[in-house]
């Protein structure tokens, strides 16, 4: 990962955070958790799955994975000019309101489940 995901409890803040992020980045993600209610803003794909693995880890694995996936709400934002370029990975991405010296498209994205098997040799 990164950094350390930062829990961001209020939208607005989230938001400030997407655009300061998108100000050196060409994406970011913005994810919400319906389970505790708060949002992280992130730099890559990758950083989302780590996020969502470590919640599912801590969870106690009390509920199946599908159904924790979601409760997670994903945003990419990514530059308009990438949008323009490849529109055929970005079918759903929407205009966004977010203003700066650029302009930015948001499209939804969900989170995907693989099962791995691990072994370990107790001594």
């Amino acid at each position: 990962m990164s950094k350390k995901p930062v829990a961001i409890e209020s939208p607005f803040a989230a938001m400030r955070e997407v655009k300061s992020l998108l100000a050196d980045n060409d994406e970011a993600f913005l994810v919400y958790s319906g389970y505790s209610e708060e949002f992280y803003v992130l730099e890559d794909e990758y950083d989302v799955g780590e996020l969502i693995g470590n919640h599912f880890d801590r969870s106690g694995y009390d509920i199946e994975a599908e159904k924790f996936m979601k409760e997670y709400k994903i945003l990419q934002y990514v530059d308009s000019d990438r949008v323009s370029k490849y529109p055929i990975l970005f079918e759903k991405a929407e205009q966004s309101k977010l203003h700066g010296g650029k302009s930015y498209h948001r499209s939804p994205k969900e989170a995907g489940c693989e099962y791995s098997v691990s072994f370990h040799i107790a001594t």
